[in-house]
């Protein structure tokens, strides 16, 4: 189930993509009606493993009914959570910092005399590999969310 959020009939909505994402179950329209687990999709993440049930139950039943499905075209799709509660935003992904760490070694070893003999060195020796203390206490910055 691919979640998201959108704007239809001047209001922001929460539903999911169906039918290879040409619709969407608009939850409120499907039956939820005003339930406030609807509400947002904030409210639908803290409501927990028995919201996405219930989610998924709509979807199945709007599917079968074609109750609360709107075509993707009619709607204006936003960002999937809006206005976080919280966001934190990471140094930077392990994937990242390791191609980092393999091109200094490159760059490093292409000022030697034989920049192979040197790289298999500094790969052997663990020369620029990501520090341990960044799988141990991962850095990350808590921005201040405005409501």
């Amino acid at each position: 189930m691919r979640l998201v959020t959108f704007a239809a009939s001047g209001a922001n909505r929460v539903g999911a993509f169906v039918d290879n994402d040409r619709r969407i179950v608009d939850f409120a329209a499907a039956g939820a009606g005003a339930d406030p687990v609807f509400a947002s999709m904030q409210a639908l993440i803290e409501g927990g493993p028995p919201a996405l049930d219930r989610a998924r139950e709509l979807v199945a039943d709007a599917q079968r009914s074609g109750r609360g499905v709107i075509n993707t075209t009619a709607a204006k799709l936003l960002a999937p959570l809006p206005i976080p509660a919280q966001m934190r935003d990471f140094l930077c992904f392990e994937k990242h910092l390791i191609q980092a760490f393999a091109r200094m070694r490159q760059v490093r070893a292409a000022t030697t005399a034989d920049p192979e003999k040197a790289l298999r060195e500094m790969e052997a020796a663990g020369t620029y590999n990501v520090p341990k203390i960044w799988y141990e206490r991962p850095s990350f910055y808590k921005a201040p969310i405005k409501t």
